[in-house]
């Protein structure tokens, strides 16, 4: 079960949602939404990258959900997302159930790792699910080895949009 909201015209899929908080007297963005469907089931969930991480994997960090899931993940501003391993992606985001759709917000850095000599470089994203990019700060597929080529900033075929206000270099595929 997906979580829908009526615009007006048409029903959309949040990027995010948030709920009235009474004691701040604010809206604040919720971190998970779960419905009742026979059972509790976790619906919506968002996760925040605070600190640096060698080869992230957001299926893991999830919790490796076995229903469908929005997710909506945060890189912040000076965190890395890195590999030392040019056959492995910084940032992995696949596993997820069909259905699942994930939503990026990178303020930070994600990078491939280099390639060694005759190599190619890394790939800094791999996705298998439903992915929204919104690049805000960079994302670099990892440098060649000595007669290799770029990695792949962005590798899989299930992209829906790319949002790029910040920096990108390397190839896509």
């Amino acid at each position: 079960m997906t979580i829908s909201v009526y615009d007006g015209y048409t029903w959309k899929i949040p990027k995010a949602i948030y709920i009235w908080n009474a004691n701040a007297n604010a809206w604040s963005e919720t971190t998970s939404v779960s419905l009742y469907n026979g059972g509790w089931q976790t619906q919506h969930n968002t996760a925040i990258i605070t600190s640096n991480v060698v080869s992230a994997n957001l299926y893991t960090i999830m919790g490796s959900p076995t229903v469908p899931l929005n997710v909506k993940v945060t890189v912040n501003v000076g965190v890395y997302v890195t590999s030392v391993n040019a056959n492995v992606a910084s940032f992995s985001i696949g596993g997820f159930p069909a259905g699942s759709r994930i939503y990026l917000i990178n303020k930070g850095t994600i990078q491939g790792a280099t390639g060694n000599a005759g190599w190619d470089g890394g790939n800094a994203i791999s996705t298998t699910s439903s992915l929204i990019v919104n690049n805000l700060g960079s994302i670099q597929g990892g440098s060649a080895g000595s007669g290799g080529n770029l990695g792949y900033y962005l590798s899989g075929n299930t992209l829906t949009t790319f949002e790029n206000n910040g920096f990108l270099s390397g190839r896509v595929g």
